[in-house]
């Protein structure tokens, strides 16, 4: 399932004449990009695995897919152990965005009182095993963000992006270029498509 179409492209192009030949090298590429930068995969189907490894007893997982139905969630102490299937009731709990932590088991201390500092499981697992059945579903300023950069790719070919300091596409005007920042690759997004995918991209966070 493509995250944009070839008509998305022609509507910010405001070109309705453009070859479909010619945009779908640049829609491609653009997919591929948002994919890569943003840790997503909106167009997956059917059933999807996915590994998080050395993850903390308690971390919050992001998953490449917004909307999930989970369906198993196996731990591994080591690459060689053999793995303990979660409770999906009481083990974990999927949050917003695709977000799934695993929770603390906790100990009852003296006078009853919960010591949710410590658990009965492992402090961290080698790896998580996590298994959904996929949304299929992108979010539309996705799809209009992956539309926008296809459009500014194609009409940007054939010159040097890295000098260009300005561009119009369709109705709209931007300015490129610039130090690299925080969001790396998409710095050179243009304006539109980063309002439009911003909210969809995160920073990696690494638990030390």
């Amino acid at each position: 399932m493509a995250l944009a179409t070839v008509a998305d492209v022609r509507r910010w192009l405001e070109d309705e004449n453009a070859l479909e030949n010619e945009l779908t090298p640049f829609l491609e590429a653009a997919e591929d990009w948002v994919k890569r930068v943003a840790r997503k995969n909106w167009d997956a189907t059917g059933t999807v695995t996915e590994d998080h490894f050395n993850v903390r007893q308690g971390s919050i997982l992001q998953l490449k897919d917004e909307n999930p139905i989970i369906t198993k969630v196996t731990t591994f102490l080591t690459p060689s152990a053999t793995g303990t299937e979660l409770d999906l009731t009481s083990e974990i709990q999927l949050l917003d965005t695709g977000r799934l932590q695993l929770f603390f088991n906790p100990v009852v201390g003296a006078r009853g009182l919960e010591l949710a500092s410590v658990s009965v499981r492992p402090v961290t697992h080698q790896r998580v095993e996590v298994q959904y059945t996929a949304s299929s579903s992108v979010p539309k300023p996705v799809r209009e963000g992956v539309a926008g950069l296809a459009a500014s790719l194609y009409a940007g070919r054939g010159q040097d992006i890295h000098n260009l300091q300005s561009e119009t596409i369709g109705g709209y005007t931007y300015r490129r270029g610039g130090p690299r920042g925080a969001q790396g690759a998409s710095d050179s997004w243009p304006a539109p498509v980063k309002a439009l995918l911003s909210p969809y991209i995160r920073p990696r966070v690494r638990s030390v």
